[in-house]
């Protein structure tokens, strides 16, 4: 599963070398028409917080196998620290939050 539904592009992938990243892109950004974010797996809100210099506003989530899940740039979060949430479930809105050049997670 990825985090976006429907019809999407990929704007940059994981590693690509750039102007915008010294040491390669740590991500993948998508870019989709519908701009809800979906949880990839079932897991509890480690992180809801805003840092204006890279990942503007994020959400970690944590799943029961120790694998954690960032969603990076959104424009609005529906989940708070310490909430459950399962796969497929809305967790946020795509945007254009922190380091960015354009709407994207």
């Amino acid at each position: 599963m990825i985090p976006i539904k429907g019809k999407y592009s990929i704007t940059a992938a994981f590693g690509q070398a750039g102007k915008y990243w010294k040491n390669g892109h740590k991500g993948i950004d998508f870019y989709a028409k519908n701009k809800e974010i979906y949880a990839v797996s079932c897991g509890v809100v480690r992180v809801c917080a805003f840092d204006k210099d890279g990942w503007g506003l994020y959400i970690s989530i944590g799943d029961k196998t120790g694998l954690i899940h960032l969603y990076c740039h959104l424009k609005s979060a529906a989940v708070k620290v310490g909430d459950t949430v399962k796969r497929g479930q809305v967790i946020g809105i795509m945007g254009d939050s922190g380091n960015v050049t354009g709407v994207h997670l």
